[in-house]
């Protein structure tokens, strides 16, 4: 899947029980995004897609309304590579707070019922490859 410069939103069903999940991902090795100049700060990019999903701007991909509640959970995910420039931004600027494993940050936005994780991407790579290992062996491709 290519996801740069898209809009990347996921969910099950279209039923107002049901998470959505956004995705914001930038490119490696960057971190001008945190400029107080920048127009790409992905948790407000996130944010701003959370309420504009909540106000009814986006449709499925069939054309109809996405359906939420103001209980509607969303996740919002941004991968990215974490520099110091990006983990001092997230702490000292956008109140995030570290993961035990200090290659993610994350922060509950209450007020619009938003999970948000920012990720390195050593860290999704570490992930899947540990959630897939027992998969890999079975099939014999280690």
């Amino acid at each position: 899947m290519i996801a740069y410069n898209r809009r990347v939103l996921f969910r099950e069903d279209n039923e107002q029980s049901n998470a959505v999940t956004i995705f914001e991902f930038k490119k490696p090795q960057r971190d001008d995004f945190v400029n107080p100049s920048s127009k790409e700060d992905p948790v407000t990019q996130i944010v701003r897609y959370v309420n504009k999903v909540r106000k009814g701007e986006y449709k499925t991909p069939e054309g109809r309304k996405i359906l939420v509640s103001d209980n509607t959970p969303f996740y919002g995910y941004v991968v990215c590579d974490l520099t110091s420039k990006v983990e001092e931004w997230l702490r000292l600027e956008k109140d995030f707070k570290p993961m035990p494993d200090n290659l993610g940050w994350f922060k509950w936005h209450d007020n619009i019922n938003l999970y948000l994780e920012v990720l390195s991407w050593d860290k999704v790579l570490r992930d899947s490859e540990m959630r897939n290992k027992i998969f890999f062996q079975k099939l014999g491709i280690n």
